[in-house]
């Protein structure tokens, strides 16, 4: 088959369309620094960028609740921190207490005073919520007021305080297969029951009753009383100790945090740079192939240009 001029023309003008149209896309790309900027830029790598921004958002949720988590375990251990010095508080009273020779009447009412206010303390602390009015303390009940003051006596002091909430801790995923326990039951202020201690208790039981033996409510002799008040040291002492105990795991868990706050960072900003590798712009070889193509296009339309000034006998050979 003869190629005529008007094929070569029409051949050289399809060409050069092609190259502008290469040439506009390299500029778009110089331009904003994106080189897939449409699945047919590389159909493979877009599938990649896609899938790796999927992960990017999950881990950003991660990195979400992790950082809420933080702001729990920070909010907790600070009220346990409370709680401890509260209860140390009362084993200084309950000792100066124990250790006075004889009963002083207005002496024992400043000690219970003092009694009467770790027991307030230690309410609103055991009840102390999140911003968003969740219950550091009433386990999976985080919307519910851990305890309430059930019973008072005739002056209005409490005499029962009852728990409300649940004995399992919330928790929250943090990662895959990786779950943290954020917002603990109210049995941080109990005591199980023992060979000691038959009975369960807990920390305002200790100190209503310890209040009502420094005021000797009960008229015991100056050995039983001093007997009673030995006995609240001792449950002091182990309520105390639990405390510490629940302040080591919530320091246990929050080195854990950290760990998987790092971690998932990391992962990350690992993700983010595969990215930009595979989207952005080797400005270098994207100059390089904008200026073969550009000496290209200036080919087609010199050729153009020599087919237009062909006379029409010419064209048509």
């Amino acid at each position: 088959m003869r190629v005529t001029n008007d094929m070569q023309f029409q051949s050289i003008l399809r060409n050069s369309q092609r190259t502008l149209a290469s040439m506009t896309k390299l500029q778009d790309q110089l331009a904003s620094g994106v080189r897939l900027q449409r699945p047919s830029d590389g159909p493979a790598e877009m599938v990649r960028v896609l899938k790796n921004r999927q992960d990017d958002a999950r881990l950003s949720a991660n990195l979400a609740t992790i950082r809420d988590a933080a702001i729990t375990l920070d909010a907790s251990t600070n009220a346990l921190t409370d709680a401890k010095n509260v209860l140390t508080r009362a084993k200084d009273i309950a000792l100066q207490a124990a250790n006075t020779a004889t009963s002083d009447p207005s002496m024992d009412e400043a000690f219970a005073q003092e009694i009467d206010v770790a027991i307030s303390s230690l309410l609103r602390i055991a009840n102390r919520q999140l911003s968003d009015g969740q219950s550091l303390f009433a386990g999976t009940a985080n919307q519910t007021t851990p305890f309430v003051v059930t019973a008072t006596d005739s002056t209005g002091r409490p005499t029962q305080v009852a728990y409300q909430g649940t004995s399992d801790s919330s928790q929250v995923l943090i990662g895959p297969g990786q779950t943290l326990d954020t917002l603990i039951p109210g049995d941080v202020f109990s005591l199980p029951a023992s060979s000691g201690n038959p009975e369960a208790t807990d920390a305002f039981q200790i100190l209503m009753s310890l209040r009502d033996d420094i005021r000797n409510t009960d008229g015991l002799s100056t050995t039983d009383r001093n007997a009673a008040l030995s006995q609240h040291l001792d449950k002091l002492d182990r309520m105390t100790t639990g405390v510490l105990e629940a302040l080591g795991t919530q320091g246990v868990q929050a080195e854990l945090l950290t760990q998987w706050q790092d971690r998932v960072t990391d992962l990350q900003i690992s993700l983010q740079k595969q990215n930009e590798e595979l989207e952005s712009v080797d400005v270098a070889a994207a100059i390089t192939e904008l200026t073969q193509y550009q000496n290209l296009y200036e080919v087609s339309l010199s050729l153009i240009q020599q087919i237009n000034s062909l006379s029409l006998s010419e064209f048509l050979k």
